[in-house]
């Protein structure tokens, strides 16, 4: 069995995400085919422990969906700042610039 030449962080990082579930299919593939042990495979992908069993577990939990990557956005979108906040806020910095022209102007 060849191992890889990148590391599993590596590969996640930079290859695009198609590359990247096409891998984890193999992987799931090796796992289900028990021709591997585990630690074969996690270390064949340059893989950690954690990541591979976090795959699996993702696999086990929501099938050919958990191969593909994540969203980074974030999900609570309740973070975003409204018109009138964004208004409030200039408003406040350019009060606050004010206030120190005028105290520099006594000095």
């Amino acid at each position: 069995m060849a191992q890889n030449v990148y590391s599993w962080e590596y590969i996640h990082r930079f290859f695009p995400s198609e590359k990247v579930e096409q891998l984890r299919k193999q992987i799931i593939e090796e796992w289900k085919s028990d021709k591997f042990n585990d630690r074969e495979i996690w270390e064949r992908y340059g893989m950690s422990e954690n990541a591979f069993y976090d795959l699996i577990k993702r696999y086990s939990e929501e099938n050919e969906n958990g191969l593909k990557d994540k969203s980074k956005k974030p999900k609570n979108p309740h973070h975003k700042l409204e018109i009138d906040d964004i208004k409030n806020i200039i408003q406040k910095a350019q009060n606050e610039q004010e206030r120190i022209k005028s105290h520099q102007s006594e000095f």
